[in-house]
């Protein structure tokens, strides 16, 4: 038996990473993994951790360690690029062109690393399943992991997104072992699992709360604890242990760079940093000044926005309440809500006013409808269903649940579950190597997402190996392009003009990020002349309306990928 369930996750995990990689091949390098991957070997350089400082350290560390080995070009000061609020990607532009010749190949390192962290997350998730559900439980939970479209698009891309994922899972799980029996010696593994989920991502500052309920939590609904005056106070210290490994491991992270700064001298955009200035103003502040201010900008990013939002055809500035649910609801498999949803259904205990679910599971549940609540009502950057990716293999999790039904007889509830693995395993298996842009039957597949959503569910820059693919296949020697991404297409093989240049060449090819905001989407090129850009002060070139409005309701000749589409000149 123990055999048969090691093959069982070997072959899981294997195709997991086998179709990570080979279809990361089809994806040219996005929009965030330009920047992200080189700034984090800028800081193995210099230790400067300002660049791109909206994201925590960790993971771009983790991505970006493969590129020592390869002895890749960088500069190390940026005060000769252009000042700019494109820091990143011009930096980015940067590295581009001073590794142009193993550039795609230092790309891959990274996302192995990526894929070597989503291998991780599956076999800590399977641990974590067959702990609380058995081997049939656990197996469900893997299989629902190695199929699922959207961890397979971004573990195979070298961004933090995946990375927060893991960790994000690693503190919740060292909180639950906490909270089962709570001790100093977990209570520090609890810090530590919280450390590493605050270097990850900003958006783990959510997971703050239960943290700070521990003490609550520990006598319900986990009851691992009296309700006495002196074990609360107990437990108050234990989090305090937490949260002090947390400061420890954060400024360490950071090299311990200007720890300690008055909370008042910091610049602060954000209105909720500016609350807690306004509190603690004359006191020290424990964490470093760029973890701080890139805290700060994170957080003005998140209640602004930035070049607008896209749903359901319509562009719109600030929060949607409904856009985290309808891209939940047109970008998870369907066959994964259903089960999701008998997962939760098998919770409940008919004829009578309680659970059926144990305490880590509420914890769980508790913290996917805190994370979707805070994200749906606060979050102005409606950009991608990546935002919620973290609580994707927390569902995954919990879904592991229904393996224990199965173990009793009855040959309906097998059966259904087996209909429902197989199609998902169809739907991934149709969707390669496209897995970015996948949509479901409700957004009625990839080729219609976009009348639903755009950026990165959709559109993130990837597709330029299938746009060199259809020119070689066509004999398309050049073409007009207009491209929502950052390399530069020659990299690909892609021999361009930019849309509407003389002489005007057969074919054109539009970014769908473009093309259907009908113009009204504004974002630089700094793949164009970069040299200029970068050296020159040239400003980089936008979309100029009038030169794709002879596109708009013209039926594209060809479609790359999903986001690329390619039409027929007059």
């Amino acid at each position: 038996m123990r055999k048969l369930e090691f093959t069982i996750v070997t072959v899981l995990l294997g195709w997991f990473a086998a179709v990570s990689f080979f279809s990361q091949r089809w994806s040219s390098v996005t929009i965030d993994e330009f920047a992200h991957l080189p700034a984090g070997y800028y800081y193995w350089l210099t230790g400067d951790y300002r660049l791109y400082a909206k994201n925590p350290p960790l993971v771009k560390l983790i991505t970006s360690l493969p590129l020592a080995w390869k002895h890749s070009s960088a500069e190390t000061d940026l005060s000769r690029l252009p000042k700019s609020g494109w820091m990143p990607w011009l930096y980015g532009t940067d590295f581009m062109l001073r590794n142009q010749g193993n550039y795609l190949k230092i790309f891959e390192s990274g996302r192995m690393m990526v894929i070597l962290m989503g291998l991780i997350l599956g076999l800590i998730l399977y641990g974590s399943a067959r702990q609380w559900y058995g081997k049939t439980g656990a197996v469900l939970s893997l299989a629902i992991f190695a199929f699922c479209p959207n961890l397979i698009a971004h573990s195979q891309l070298a961004t933090v997104d995946t990375g927060a994922s893991l960790f994000i899972l690693i503190a919740l799980l060292s909180l639950v072992h906490y909270l089962k029996k709570p001790s100093w010696s977990r209570a520090a593994l609890a810090g530590l699992g919280l450390a590493t989920a605050q270097l990850s991502k900003f958006s783990s500052v959510s997971l703050l709360l239960f943290y700070g309920l521990a003490p609550i939590l520990a006598v319900w609904p986990f009851r691992s604890d009296r309700a006495s005056a002196r074990r609360f106070i107990l437990r108050i210290c234990q989090v305090g242990l937490m949260i002090i490994i947390w400061l420890f491991l954060t400024a360490a992270c950071y090299r311990f760079q200007n720890l300690f700064h008055t909370t008042a001298d910091f610049d602060f955009h954000s209105r909720w940093m500016k609350r807690i200035q306004a509190v603690t103003a004359p006191l020290p502040a424990p964490f470093p000044e760029t973890y701080l201010l890139g805290l700060d900008r994170q957080l003005e990013d998140m209640q602004q926005g930035e070049f607008g939002n896209y749903l359901l055809g319509n562009w719109y500035h600030g929060v949607s309440r409904k856009y985290f649910l309808i891209a939940l609801l047109v970008k998870v498999p369907i066959p994964v809500m259903i089960l999701f949803l008998l997962a939760m259904i098998s919770g409940v205990i008919p004829g009578k006013l309680k659970w059926g679910f144990a305490p880590e599971e509420l914890l769980i549940i508790a913290v996917i409808g805190w994370m979707f609540l805070l994200f749906s009502f606060r979050n102005s950057l409606q950009i991608g269903v990546r935002y919620l990716l973290p609580m994707f293999p927390l569902a995954y999790l919990l879904i592991g649940r229904i393996g224990k039904s199965l173990s009793t007889p009855g040959i309906v509830k097998k059966m259904g579950v087996a209909v429902l693995v197989a199609w998902l395993i169809g739907e991934c298996a149709g969707t390669y190597p496209h897995y970015l842009s996948y949509f479901n039957q409700f957004a009625g597949g990839p080729k219609n997402g976009h009348k639903v959503l755009l950026d990165s569910n959709l559109d993130w820059g990837q597709d330029l190996p299938a746009l060199a693919a259809l020119m070689k296949d066509k004999k398309i020697d050049k073409i007009e392009l207009w491209y929502f991404g950052h390399p530069s297409p020659d990299l690909y093989g892609v021999n361009y003009q930019l849309l509407g240049q003389e002489p005007r060449q057969k074919y054109a090819a539009i970014s769908a990020q473009f093309y259907y905001s009908q113009g009204n989407f504004h974002y630089p090129l700094l793949y164009y002349h970069p040299l200029e850009i970068l050296f020159q002060g040239k400003k980089p070139i936008a979309l100029n309306k009038i030169q794709i409005l002879p596109y708009l309701g013209k039926k594209p000749v060809a479609l790359c990928g999903s986001s690329i589409l390619v039409f027929e000149n007059e």
